[in-house]
């Protein structure tokens, strides 16, 4: 297989931020403690905040050329987009809608960032070496995002200060 434009990475990451935002917005007001209400808010503005950096960056990348094999890749990356936690729109507004505890929302958010890092990480591995800095990035941005609720998580748990 060849390699991935970190165009088609970034544009991929735009719909994972803006369901990210869209689902920490929501959680945040079902949140039934202040601090998780907190938390859901402060990372409903991270995303957006990354939307906001990747709209910068995307204007400056470079189009993938038009080819048969750049088809291919939209299939296979679409594919892997579906497979997402958050892959289908009903799926993951479904699951929304089942969040009762913040516990819950705490784990279901925990398993959208997780499968945020495993999905770029594995886009990572196919980037143009001149773009895996950007891509980079992006699962830096995942990461820091599932230490907050893995730690958010435990403490409403009592298993960590």
């Amino acid at each position: 297989m060849g390699v991935f434009f970190g165009k088609e990475i970034l544009e991929a990451g735009v719909q994972i931020e803006t369901r990210g935002h869209a689902f920490y917005q929501e959680m945040a007001e079902k949140a039934k403690s202040e601090n998780a209400r907190e938390l859901f808010l402060e990372l409903a503005r991270d995303e957006k905040d990354h939307l906001r950096s990747l709209e910068e960056i995307l204007p400056q990348m470079m189009d993938p050329p038009d080819t048969w094999e750049r088809e291919e890749f939209g299939m296979y990356l679409a594919e892997l987009a579906e497979s997402h936690v958050f892959g289908k729109e009903e799926g993951w507004k479904r699951s929304q809608q089942a969040v009762e505890t913040d516990i819950q929302a705490l784990d279901l958010g925990i398993r959208f960032e997780k499968d945020s890092v495993l999905f770029m990480e594995g886009l990572s591995q196919l980037a143009r070496p001149q773009e895996k800095g950007v891509v980079e990035k992006l699962i830096q941005w995942e990461k820091e995002h599932l230490i907050k609720l893995v730690r958010a998580k435990w403490q409403l748990l009592g298993r960590a200060r």
